[in-house]
């Protein structure tokens, strides 16, 4: 890993928690809805987006681990409370797994797409309950995603590397 991607340590430990917690929470709330609704209409649906959840946590966590997190095995300031990444991520550390550039790409790119996946699966199944429904959910979502990226991101120690930091910082330099 370059030294110019490494963590930016006048961040740890994270300051805002308060704001952290509460824009977790209202996400939660809403996915945990969100699994309950498509479990009424087919568990499977519930099980696919509940392995998308999953997955975004799973290739996190190699990121978290490349990047030399600060944060790993201690609160984490991850989006949409990714915290099952942050666990992973101290396992790995803890076994000194292998780093690897080529790797670390490779989750990024997933970890990018099952997040997005998580968020867009359920579209449809909401909008059969309305269209108000699923504009109501995509507007969360887009705002939920703006407000973190605005307010948490900024004061995150790997906001430069992070693979939602890339995102955020890349769309607001547009």
């Amino acid at each position: 890993m370059a030294a110019e991607n490494e963590p930016d340590l006048c961040c740890v430990p994270y300051k805002n928690r308060r704001r952290y917690y509460v824009l977790t929470a209202v996400f939660l709330v809403v996915l945990v809805w969100t699994i309950l609704y498509l479990w009424i209409i087919n568990p499977l649906l519930s099980l696919i987006m509940i392995g998308f959840y999953l997955a975004t946590n799973y290739f996190q966590a190699y990121c978290c681990y490349y990047q030399r997190c600060p944060y790993i095995g201690a609160f984490c300031p991850a989006i949409s409370g990714i915290y099952l990444g942050n666990i992973l991520a101290n396992r790995l550390k803890k076994k000194n797994a292998e780093m690897s550039e080529k790797k670390f790409k490779l989750h990024k790119n997933l970890g990018v797409l099952s997040y997005f996946a998580t968020l867009l699966f359920p579209i449809y199944w909401i909008y059969l309950l309305g269209l108000e429904f699923a504009l109501l959910y995509f507007v969360f979502q887009v705002a939920h995603y703006a407000i973190f990226g605005l307010t948490v991101c900024p004061s995150c120690a790997i906001r430069d590397t992070c693979p939602g930091g890339g995102l955020q910082k890349s769309l607001l330099s547009k």
